[in-house]
């Protein structure tokens, strides 16, 4: 059975793990990621990101060294809301949304549209061990 190491602010694990970063996640992301780790072999960090009183510092350095990073961007309060074309313009950020018109598709080409990709990125991800 993997080992899921869940991590939320201000702590940070330094391990070889594929790491994983949750920004406002909704509860359907939240059930749809248990699902998909509920399937994997390997261990895995879980990043959540879901404050109240934000911790800018700790988001941009986790954004930087998650492997992958997922924007839910329907469920971000305003002040989110003021730095998501930065997120979903870093190459490791992909971003889920409901809307039909999204403008961030002329930033990146990262749009989801649910959480089955991971399975894959996660069984075939080597640690640099």
């Amino acid at each position: 059975m993997p080992k899921i190491n869940l991590i939320t602010p201000p702590d940070k694990l330094y391990n070889e793990n594929k790491s994983l970063l949750l920004i406002s996640p909704s509860n359907k992301i939240k059930a749809s990621l248990q699902d998909v780790l509920a399937t994997i072999q390997n261990d895995v960090n879980v990043y959540l990101y879901e404050l109240i009183e934000h911790d800018y510092d700790w988001l941009f350095s986790i954004v930087n060294s998650c492997n992958i990073c997922i924007l839910d961007c329907d469920n971000l309060d305003v002040e989110l809301k003021k730095i998501e074309s930065y997120l979903i313009s870093k190459n490791n950020v992909f971003w889920l949304t409901n809307s039909s018109v999204m403008q961030y598709t002329y930033i990146s080409n990262q749009r989801v549209f649910d959480l089955e990709w991971l399975k894959g990125e996660i069984e075939n991800y080597e640690s640099q061990e």
